[in-house]
């Protein structure tokens, strides 16, 4: 069965969510007409256009003064139980309302960031007022609130997926080095896990930055610390980079082989599962650390193969002692990959080097 597109999510129902929020909190905000002008034409528009629409309708049925109009929106919705596509458009709304205004507009995020993230939202202050968004942001970093700490490590990725680019996290990819230091062992996982990913992003454009940052952190310790740099470094380590592989402490000049590798059905039917085997084994003279990931050669809509490393596990091998590695892959609908019937590899990474594989069919009926 397949998942509806997430642009369906930002639709008549969900304006009308919204509309009904604000106007609880001022009598003043016309919430059918909003609605009624929210819904026009909006079946026609994809995902990012359909929250512009609706943000721009927004801006005309709030007050034309953004702290009057910020007033309504923070006596609504951070206390309102609006999903983050309901909310979604009113962060849009406060980077194009609020950008002349950004200690105003800021504090809104934080706000209501908790109910539609403002990851995208506070990138336009990062681009114009950098100083003065790194200092509200440094202070964000003690928020007792996790989503508005998160809001500071997310917002200032410098390759945040579905985002514009910012030029000065362009020119600096290291630019929110400072607030990273401070929420790397933060006590939320969800928190760390957006530290890794920012530190993964730094690993795409500036490597020896990423590994910068990285070695530092493992000298200055945490109890978390290793696990965020494990997952922010897993780019590198699935390239083979050999110094991402010893800082995560895997033995990158080891010498393994994979044998009886299997593919336990040739053929795999959309909705069901790929299962594959086989026995790695080390040829060391002392017990050594592997990084074992997979790679899945996806069929494309013209022939051409995509290709996606999995992360699978972390193993320490006995010299001459065996182990046998099984994996169950899903192929299961998801909105966010589109799969092709056809000619499909799967192969057994180690330490970043292809050792093993086998080929099998998706049928999609």
């Amino acid at each position: 069965m397949t998942m509806p597109p997430f642009k369906d999510h930002i639709s008549s129902v969900s304006v009308r969510r919204l509309g009904d929020v604000l106007a609880a909190g001022d009598h003043r905000f016309d919430a059918c007409r909003f609605a009624e002008e929210a819904s026009g034409g909006l079946d026609r528009l994809e995902l990012k256009a359909r929250v512009a629409h609706v943000s721009g309708v927004l801006a005309r049925h709030l007050p034309g003064d953004f702290e009057s109009a910020a007033a309504v929106v923070l006596s609504t919705v951070p206390s309102s139980d609006l999903t983050v596509w309901e909310a979604w458009p009113v962060t849009d709304w406060v980077a194009e309302a609020g950008i002349d205004a950004p200690a105003a507009a800021l504090e809104v995020l934080a706000a209501i960031t908790g109910r539609a993230s403002g990851e995208f939202a506070i990138r336009p202050f990062i681009g114009r007022y950098p100083a003065h968004t790194f200092q509200t942001m440094e202070r964000w970093t003690a928020h007792p609130d996790e989503e508005v700490r998160r809001l500071v490590s997310e917002g200032s990725r410098p390759r945040l997926p579905w985002s514009p680019r910012v030029g000065v996290l362009d020119a600096e990819p290291r630019w929110a080095e400072p607030l990273l230091d401070r929420l790397r062992d933060d006590p939320s996982s969800y928190v760390r896990r957006s530290v890794a990913n920012h530190l993964n992003d730094i690993s795409k454009v500036d490597p020896d930055g990423a590994l910068d940052v990285a070695r530092r952190w493992m000298t200055g310790g945490g109890t978390h610390v290793a696990a965020v740099v494990r997952h922010g470094l897993r780019t590198m380590v699935k390239a083979g980079d050999f110094r991402a592989l010893a800082l995560v402490g895997a033995d990158a000049g080891a010498q393994f082989e994979v044998r009886d590798f299997t593919v336990a059905k040739r053929t795999v039917r959309l909705g069901g599962e790929l299962v594959w085997r086989c026995v790695l084994t080390a040829h060391h003279g002392s017990p050594v650390v592997a990084v074992v990931d997979y790679v899945v050669h996806f069929a494309g809509a013209r022939g051409a193969t995509r290709r996606k490393v999995f992360k699978l596990t972390t193993v320490r091998l006995d010299p001459g002692r065996p182990v046998e590695i099984i994996r169950r892959h899903p192929f299961v609908p998801v909105t966010t990959r589109r799969y092709y019937a056809g000619s499909h590899r799967v192969e057994v990474q180690v330490n970043g080097r292809v050792l093993g594989g086998g080929d099998f069919d998706l049928v999609l009926d």
